[in-house]
């Protein structure tokens, strides 16, 4: 909220952008800002890295699920078979809260959609690592994470030239 907060009330940026949307951007950016939380948990610097590294595969493992149902024709048993290698699961489809029914219904109902928050959240990981590498101890999350709200809500490639021109004015 904050991300579409900040962006759209900004005088300097054209109603057009604001009329557009990359949501693999604000998913990513959501993500990002949610890990950023972690910092101010009493948890170790591998703790945090460990509770980022599992959100993050379980995107993933969530986003190959609809690969397989919308490419390859996964039925219910071939989700099944797959989750099982990660998660407990069970049989009873049936049930309302049952994993592998959820997920696959949401890759039937919703082809493509945790593809934005998987993609949007590597990037902006790496994205921060890249800062994080090249500044080195000058990295300063809070002036990053400035600079990040400041680019707004745009493309990937559009974000990649202006960290490039950012992390080369430092």
């Amino acid at each position: 909220m904050y991300q579409f907060t900040s962006f759209y009330n900004r005088d300097d940026v054209h109603n057009i952008r604001k009329t557009l949307d990359f949501i693999g951007a604000t998913e990513g950016w959501a993500q990002y800002a949610s890990n950023c939380t972690l910092d101010y948990l009493d948890m170790s610097d591998n703790e945090r890295k460990l509770t980022i590294i599992n959100d993050l595969i379980t995107y993933i493992v969530v986003s190959r699920v609809d690969l397989g149902v919308n490419y390859e024709g996964w039925d219910i048993d071939d989700t099944f078979d797959y989750l099982s290698g990660f998660f407990s699961v069970d049989t009873d489809y049936d049930s309302e809260d049952n994993l592998v029914m959820n997920v696959y219904s949401s890759a039937v109902g919703d082809p493509g959609l945790y593809f934005p928050y998987t993609i949007g959240h590597i990037y902006m990981n790496d994205m921060r690592e890249k800062a994080e590498e090249e500044l080195g101890s000058d990295f300063d999350a809070k002036e990053y994470n400035r600079w990040l709200a400041d680019v707004g809500i745009t493309t990937f490639e559009i974000y990649n030239e202006q960290l490039d021109e950012w992390l080369a004015h430092k």
